[in-house]
């Protein structure tokens, strides 16, 4: 669970690039790269290292990078996962905690 502000700091997809029109299929002129992967370039490399967080309720590692809460905790607590705002009105809710 996040908010509409930590929404915009969630990691985006690795896709292709857009064809441009006019662009060539050269390496040398600035073109795209045929077939390339963007995970595999070494500028990706080592950029993100999972599961370096941990929740600041219960101690299990969080799946997001940027994230101080795991899904768990924000959803049964109504706050966002990122900021630990408050999103949700939790108070009539009737949860489990398994």
């Amino acid at each position: 669970m996040v908010c509409s502000k930590c929404e915009k700091k969630l990691p985006k997809l690795a896709t292709l690039d857009t064809w441009k029109q006019g662009s060539r299929n050269t390496i040398e002129g600035g073109g795209r790269k045929l077939s390339e992967n963007k995970l595999l370039r070494p500028t990706s490399r080592n950029t993100f290292m999972p599961y370096q967080n941990k929740c600041k309720i219960c101690k299990q590692r969080v799946n997001l990078e940027k994230a101080n809460y795991c899904h768990s905790c924000a959803y049964k607590n109504g706050i966002c996962a990122i900021c630990g705002r408050k999103v949700l009105d939790t108070s009539l809710y009737q949860q489990s905690s398994v």
